[in-house]
Order: C-alpha cells, then sequence, then structure tokens
C-alpha cells in the first residue's frame, strides 16, 4: 500500500511539473520592456493611420458590423432603408449571411439591457421573428479593413501626409482640431499606423533607429522613419487597433539603439 502511495505521489509531481512547464510555454510573449537607466522623451503628438471615411446613403440606418472588427472585402457593415421594417430585415438578411453581425446584435442588445434603452435591442430580437417585405440596402466593405463607426473629420490624413514632414508641417498638423464627421464610420485598411511629434533639440536619434513609444500606460515598439526639422515620424507594425481611437496624444520615447 505504502509503494502505491509514493509511486502516486511520485506520478502526480510529474503531472504538476508537466502541467507548470506547459503553462509557462503557453504564457503569451512579454511585451518588450525599455532598457533600464534609458531615458524617455516626453511629447506630444499625431496619430495617423490608413482609413477613409463611409458614408451612408440617404435614409435611416443601422450598423451591422462589429465595432473594432476586422470586416472582409465586401462585408457588411450597415443596412439602409426609409423604413423601420426595412432596417430589422436587412439585420435578418445579414445575420443570416455573417455570424459577426448576430454577435454585434447581441452585444447591442446586452448594453441596451444595461442602459434601459429598450430600442437598441430591437434587431437582435427581429432575428427570431418574421416581419414583412421591406425594401433595404446593404452598405458593404470595399476592402479588407477594420471597421469603426468613431470618426473626428481627420480621416483624411493618411501615411502620404506625413512624407517630407518637417517642423512647420508638424506644427500645422498638431494644430488641427477634432471634430464631428457625417461619416456613418471608417475603414482602418493598413497594417501599420504611424506617430509623429516633435524631438526636443539634442535628441540622440537616427532615421531607422529603433525605440519604443509609451502611450497611455502601453509600450509599443517602433522604428523612426524620417527626421526633419526636428519633425519626428515613427511606424508601428503593434497595436493598432488598441489605439484605434487615438489621435492626439502625450507619449514617452526611449530609444533603443544601444540595446
Amino acid at each position: 500500500m505504502r509503494g502505491g502511495l509514493v509511486t502516486g505521489a511520485a506520478a502526480a509531481l510529474v503531472c504538476l511539473a508537466a502541467a507548470a512547464w506547459l503553462a509557462e510555454a503557453l504564457l503569451p510573449p512579454a511585451e518588450e520592456a525599455a532598457p533600464e537607466g534609458a531615458e524617455a522623451l516626453c511629447v506630444r503628438g499625431i496619430a495617423v493611420r490608413e482609413e477613409q471615411s463611409v458614408y451612408a446613403p440617404e435614409g435611416g440606418s443601422l450598423i451591422l458590423a462589429p465595432e473594432g472588427g476586422r470586416v472582409a472585402a465586401g462585408g457588411i457593415l450597415a443596412a439602409v432603408s426609409p423604413t423601420r421594417e426595412g432596417l430589422l430585415a436587412a439585420a435578418r438578411e445579414a445575420a443570416r449571411e455573417e455570424p459577426a453581425v448576430g454577435r454585434s446584435l447581441a452585444r447591442a442588445a446586452a448594453y441596451a439591457a444595461a442602459s434601459g434603452r429598450a430600442e437598441l435591442a430591437e434587431p437582435f430580437a427581429a432575428l427570431w421573428s418574421d416581419g414583412p417585405d421591406a425594401a433595404y440596402e446593404l452598405l458593404r466593405s470595399p476592402v479588407s479593413a477594420i471597421w469603426s463607426r468613431s470618426t473626428d473629420a481627420l480621416e483624411y490624413l493618411g501615411p502620404e501626409a506625413l512624407e517630407g514632414l518637417d517642423g512647420d508641417g508638424l506644427a500645422e498638423l498638431m494644430a488641427l482640431s477634432a471634430g464631428e464627421s457625417p461619416a456613418a464610420g471608417r475603414l482602418v485598411t493598413g497594417r501599420r499606423w504611424y506617430f509623429a511629434a516633435a524631438l526636443p533639440a539634442g535628441a540622440a536619434a537616427l532615421e531607422g533607429g529603433e525605440a519604443l513609444l509609451r502611450i497611455a500606460g502601453r509600450e509599443y515598439p517602433a522604428r523612426l522613419v524620417s527626421l526633419n526639422g526636428g519633425a519626428a515620424v515613427f511606424e508601428l507594425a503593434g497595436g493598432l487597433e488598441e489605439t484605434l481611437y487615438l489621435r492626439f496624444a502625450d507619449a514617452e520615447i526611449v530609444f533603443q539603439g544601444d540595446r
């Protein structure tokens, strides 16, 4: 009996060790940290992406694409109809075609329950009911992109606005104001985003150098792609979804040339 207990205990220890090893192997990679003792430059800058505004035709509209989610080329963004019945019919059709639409409407219904806005839950409830035939149009994405209904009227700014950027050009960008837009939403089509800021005089920076940008408590690896008259432009490959609503922001920059 004692031998069986010892064997069982040994097996349990082996299993625990294996589980610990597996758990460690499955952990996501740690975020890249700034080198110890590296001096951070505090700046204020502007975020720029490849994005385009989406305008809905005249008439009532209902957003169907999930906020912050990626839609395929030809994917459904919204429904347009002059009648309530048309919008609900469009929601039923869209949910049958794309499961993501149903999930988006379910989230809207959950928000409706929490906020007391019952009208927001109506499209989700309509998925299980038969309604009258009514005319509608489904607005579709022309490209694969990240969808957001959040706009600031500065979506026209793209990477081309940063080409040859100097101090005067950066000052003009920083003087812009975000505002309301008549667009139904926007499509972020690029896989990378950019951050432009003025570097303090004497900053040790070289084009092509690597850096870390700290924004709102998060760190993002970046590459300095342009430095002209103190105006620096950084290219970032990660964090596009996390910074989807970022336009003007304070940031800390740590250059990593010695790493």
